[in-house]
């Protein structure tokens, strides 16, 4: 059995196919991935599973025919970080580019709490329980049905991520007209 990387790094969230190459093992074979701590893949006696592991994690393929057996083993590091986009400026034109103040990740999660203040501290937007990377969640500028004045907010979200990993993040976005 041959792969060309012995460790593999990735972000939490990300999926990797395994794709080793056998030689001279001939048509009756069987195949049995293993994980000591369980790791899921997408099935257990295919060459080539896809991984998403939620932790640093060893993967091991056994491979065997009437004749002969042999064994590969993979380490995968997960790079726990939570990335997060949030624009620091938005403009609700309409023109269908930066339409809505939406916070993006790559590694996926719901968003708890997305809450925009004024300079002077006065709510003007909140969400909750919203989808992350998709704008109808986001603010669209507005403040009780009518356009918000141009300027400085403040928002904060607390955003909950695969393995039920809850953070807080805010900043400052500025709206334009």
């Amino acid at each position: 059995i041959e792969w060309a990387e012995e460790t593999i790094e990735i972000h939490l969230g990300e999926e990797f196919q395994l794709s080793p190459t056998l030689t001279n093992l001939g048509n009756a074979l069987t195949l049995e991935w293993d994980s000591p701590s369980g790791g899921p893949l997408s099935c257990q006696d295919c060459l080539s599973p896809v991984a998403k592991p939620l932790d640093d994690i060893l993967y091991t393929l056994r491979a065997s025919n009437e004749l002969c057996a042999d064994t590969l083993q993979v380490a995968f590091l997960v790079d726990k970080t939570r990335r997060i986009y949030a624009p620091n400026a938005f403009s609700p034109n309409l023109d269908g580019r930066n339409d809505y103040f939406i916070l993006q990740s790559p590694d996926f999660g719901i968003i708890r709490s997305l809450s925009v203040h004024d300079r002077w501290g006065g709510l003007v937007f909140r969400s909750d329980n919203a989808v992350m990377n998709e704008a109808p969640t986001g603010w669209d500028g507005q403040y009780k049905g009518k356009p918000a004045p141009t300027g400085a907010y403040l928002w904060t979200a607390e955003i909950e991520f695969i393995g039920e990993i809850v953070e807080v993040f805010s900043g400052e976005v500025v709206l334009l007209r």
